[in-house]
């Protein structure tokens, strides 16, 4: 989904707001040392860079009309994910080196790839210590993907990070769920002893809303994230997320015409630190 920032897709139905404050810690950090006594904040001191291999897979299965077909494609995007350090607690991210293959399905269910295309770079903005852009879409993808809790937790604690989901029909009516990140032990990845977070995303309650037709949307997902605390950055992580879109509106709710969309989206991300 990071690679669709831009145009209409998945990001676009998905575009949820997570709550976002400064992170808290169990102990006063030191002036000299801004990152003394937190585990969860990057570390964009100095010139650091971050550089990691970029895989996403997204299959989109979507019919805009009753009597039409669902219509199924899939697309994989590779590259190189950098997170580059800004100073002042800031970096700025994007994809390099990008290539893109479409795959069209057989009538045996199978998938054959078209020939694979490179696609520009991909400036995607400014990003803060505590794993935020404080921009609500950016951080909508964020913190599905490489969230932080914000707070300080200890082995086999949970922190509850707030999600929400903008209902499309409706402003200012929210699909609300949380991503539950627990802290689940530590991993050794790359020589770096990683916090590892598992992450439950369920978002599925929708607020009271006026809408007459049959409305669904939800998101669900798991996320197996680590982090180092000495390094302050992440080393790993998998991702798969399934959102739900389901309108129906009648003649009687829509009388310029009826607004129907039955939609699933799903997405495989995984980064690896190089």
């Amino acid at each position: 989904m990071l690679n669709k920032i831009i145009p209409y897709s998945f990001l676009v139905a998905l575009l949820f707001t997570a709550c976002a404050a400064d992170p808290k810690t169990n102990e006063d950090s030191s002036e000299s040392d801004p990152l003394n006594g937190y585990n969860f904040l990057w570390d964009f001191n100095g010139n650091k860079e971050f550089r990691y291999d970029y895989d996403m897979t997204s299959v989109t299965t979507e019919s805009r009309a009753k009597e039409e077909e669902p219509y199924t494609i899939k697309e994989q995007t590779v590259g190189d994910f950098l997170v580059k350090s800004k100073g002042n607690r800031e970096a700025s991210v994007s994809i390099q080196n990008v290539l893109k293959t479409m795959f069209s399905q057989t009538e045996e269910g199978d998938w054959s790839p078209a020939k694979p295309r490179s696609s520009n770079a991909m400036d995607i903005g400014v990003l803060k210590q505590y794993s935020k852009f404080e921009n609500e879409r950016l951080d909508a993808v964020w913190d599905a993907f490489l969230p932080l809790p914000m707070e300080e937790i200890k082995e086999g604690e949970t922190y509850s990070l707030k999600m929400k989901i903008p209902v499309t029909m409706e402003n200012r009516k929210y699909v609300r769920g949380t991503n539950q990140l627990t802290f689940d032990g530590y991993e050794t990845i790359l020589g770096k002893k990683c916090i590892k977070l598992q992450g439950t995303i369920d978002v599925s309650e929708l607020d009271p809303i006026e809408f007459s037709g049959i409305y669904e949307h939800s998101l669900m997902g798991t996320g197996v994230y680590y982090f180092s605390p000495e390094d302050h950055c992440f080393v790993q992580a998998d991702v798969e997320l399934k959102l739900r879109l389901f309108v129906d509106s009648s003649e009687e709710s829509d009388p310029m015409g009826q607004f129907y969309v039955n939609a699933e989206y799903t997405d495989v991300f995984k980064i690896r630190m190089k």
